[in-house]
């Protein structure tokens, strides 16, 4: 018999050796989880065998009944946010990236858009560069779209300009806005 052959034969038998006590340690731990699990089962009340709950003996099953439903008081509103004074404009944020941000407009025209350079930016990829335009002529504001890609929408209907009132809806991509003015 060659080297070689001893050799070959060596490490089959370890290798043979290893994966048979690799398969008993496997089937062990198996059995192990499963006497755990019966243990664990009987103790809560399932039946060993089949794993289906059966009650304790003298022991009331709670069943759901609905009550009446508590009334939800409507949120309250303040008069003057917080952070606005009398003759304030902004901007508040309620779908997209904007959501729960509050927006203040300090300018007689600002642009609004994806843009570094823009006065409002809305960090939204549906957002052109530059989007739109808000302006205060005569003491009312205006929005005008900027030619962009996805346009404006006010109340749900695209704009080229708009005479914005309180409490309009304003959407570029994904990001909506309701404009405020107190």
């Amino acid at each position: 018999m060659s080297s070689t052959t001893l050799l070959l034969g060596v490490a089959g038998g370890v290798l043979c050796g290893a994966s048979l006590v690799g398969a008993l340690m496997i089937g062990f731990l198996w059995w192990q989880a499963n006497q755990r699990s019966r243990r664990l089962g009987s103790s809560l009340g399932y039946y060993p065998a089949t794993m289906e709950y059966v009650p304790p003996p003298n022991s009331e099953l709670l069943t759901y009944q609905p009550g009446p439903s508590p009334s939800i008081p409507a949120p309250l509103v303040a008069p003057n946010p917080a952070g606005v004074r009398p003759g304030s404009i902004w901007l508040d944020g309620v779908g997209g990236m904007v959501a729960g941000q509050r927006i203040m407009i300090t300018r007689e025209e600002s642009v609004l858009g994806r843009s570094g350079v823009c006065d409002v930016q809305f960090h939204d990829p549906k957002v052109s560069r530059q989007h739109a335009k808000l302006r205060l002529l005569d003491g009312q504001y205006h929005l005008q779209d900027m030619q962009s890609t996805g346009g404006t929408y006010v109340n749900g209907k695209r704009i080229t300009t708009h005479l914005l009132a309180d409490h309009d809806q304003i959407r570029m991509g994904d990001s909506v806005v309701i404009f405020r003015r107190q």
